[in-house]
């Protein structure tokens, strides 16, 4: 068991630092280096079909995905999030295989929980290889097929983080930090990442294209969060912060 918790950890840590390391890096290459980056970008060809204009008139906004346009931190922006997809398909297979043993041994477990568990897996692998995929489908030149693969990722990272915190549920329910229920810390981020999700379009309707990346970054970095909380997985003994 000590050995499978500490191939957890490191999987797990290994895909915060990857995924976190490469769009950040990828994020400020492109920001940094200038050039066409900042050039005025009229995109229309790419959503004709729907009788639609899109023009960048101040450049490529700051998207996570903005940062795989144009070389060298396109590069960047490939390897790690391929590197993050087969990390996120791995811990999903570590995190639901250990839980299901944790569930078999724990007297308030029920059915629900176990199929939310399943649930997590399917989705987890599904949102792994659409990070995958992602990574290697410019919007540039592949736009609709990106924005479908970003849905993809977006709603199943949500709905892998919601099983996986239900099935966690009672064995998490006397865990807290600083006072505060880590489930409840869960939810909330939870409910911030999908809030984030559902503005994103708002903002760019309205031509508020910063804004939307500002709302795609919380997203990111909330779901990032409700993924660290799941070191407890991989942990024998939680450790319950005292106040």
């Amino acid at each position: 068991m000590n050995a499978q918790n500490e191939r957890g950890k490191f999987i797990l840590k290994a895909s915060l630092y990857v995924s976190i390391i490469t769009t950040v890096v990828s994020q400020l290459t492109m920001q940094l280096l200038g050039g066409n980056r900042h050039d005025s970008s009229y995109w229309s060809q790419e959503i004709e079909n729907l009788g639609e204009e899109l023009i960048f008139e101040n450049g490529l906004p700051p998207f996570i995905s903005s940062a795989g346009v144009f070389p060298p931190e396109s590069y960047i922006f490939g390897i790690g999030l391929t590197i993050t997809g087969i990390l996120f398909i791995l811990l999903s297979y570590e995190m639901a295989n250990l839980q299901e043993i944790t569930l078999s041994k724990d007297p308030k477990s029920t059915k629900f929980s176990y199929w939310s568990n399943k649930l997590g897996l399917i989705f987890g692998v599904f949102t792994g290889a659409s990070i995958i995929l992602i990574s290697w489908t410019p919007m540039d030149t592949q736009l609709m097929a990106h924005i479908q693969l970003a849905i993809q990722v977006f709603y199943g990272a949500l709905l892998w983080a919601s099983f996986a915190t239900i099935s966690r549920t009672s064995i998490d329910n006397e865990v807290r930090v600083k006072n505060i229920s880590i489930n409840t810390i869960r939810w909330s981020l939870i409910v911030l990442a999908f809030t984030s999700l559902q503005l994103i379009p708002v903002a760019i309707i309205h031509s508020m294209l910063n804004l939307a990346a500002l709302f795609e970054w919380i997203m990111f970095f909330s779901l990032c969060l409700v993924l660290f909380s799941f070191n407890l997985i991989f942990t024998s003994t939680p450790i319950i912060e005292e106040e």
